[in-house]
């Protein structure tokens, strides 16, 4: 059995282009998240409680309209090859989970935000979840039309 290199793994240079250089702020790390949408959008993720399978939008926003702080995240940008049906299953759990708390924080009129996850893999083996802005006009009015949104990006 060979030895995994996970800091090639979580190799940042290795990241998905809406994310920028990493930069040490306020005592955490953070990165640029680019992206087009409202400044609701941002809002309403940043009032999201902590939850450990969602990606943390930082308060303020970077100069650059479209531009929040992501926190830092050990993504594994490398993923070691296909996933076990008890890995899928796990993953499901834990993004359900998130969209759980997101039912249950956010207000009805701001649910269609949360219309296209982005789901990573972390190095230890877990889900992590984003957001990219929504263009829906469709407004979920309860779980099974939030999944369907979800479902359908």
């Amino acid at each position: 059995m060979s030895a995994v290199d996970w800091g090639e793994r979580a190799d940042w240079n290795h990241r998905r282009g809406e994310l920028g250089e990493l930069r040490y702020e306020d005592g955490e790390v953070v990165a640029p998240y680019y992206w087009k949408g409202s400044d609701r959008f941002a809002e309403a993720w940043d009032r999201l409680p902590p939850h450990p399978h969602l990606l943390r939008l930082r308060p303020g926003r970077m100069k650059m309209p479209g531009t929040s702080r992501l926190q830092y995240a050990a993504i594994d940008w490398q993923p070691r090859g296909p996933a076990t049906a008890m890995m899928l299953a796990a993953w499901t759990i834990q993004v359900a989970d998130v969209f759980r708390v997101i039912k249950r924080e956010v207000v009805e009129s701001d649910l269609a935000l949360f219309g296209k996850p982005m789901i990573y893999i972390d190095i230890g083996g877990a889900a992590r979840v984003g957001f990219a802005p929504s263009d829906s006009t469709t407004e979920p009015r309860d779980e099974r039309s939030l999944a369907a949104l979800v479902a359908s990006r």
